[in-house]
């Protein structure tokens, strides 16, 4: 997904203040999109997740 998708679904784990949150991602993420394949313009990585979830180790 794009950074700011996730950001959308994790403002709403915030909003919602749940103590624990598992995230489980693909260690090689997404492919990035090439003319008209299919993949991520920006791909997320696990710094954006710490980012944007301060509140969470």
């Amino acid at each position: 997904m794009e950074p700011k998708v996730v950001r959308n679904y994790l403002e709403q784990v915030r909003r919602l203040e749940f103590t624990w949150n598992m995230l489980r991602n693909n260690k090689e993420g997404k492919n990035i999109s090439k003319e008209n394949d299919v993949g991520v313009i920006k791909p997320i990585l696990g710094d954006d997740y710490l980012n944007m979830l301060p509140k969470y180790d």
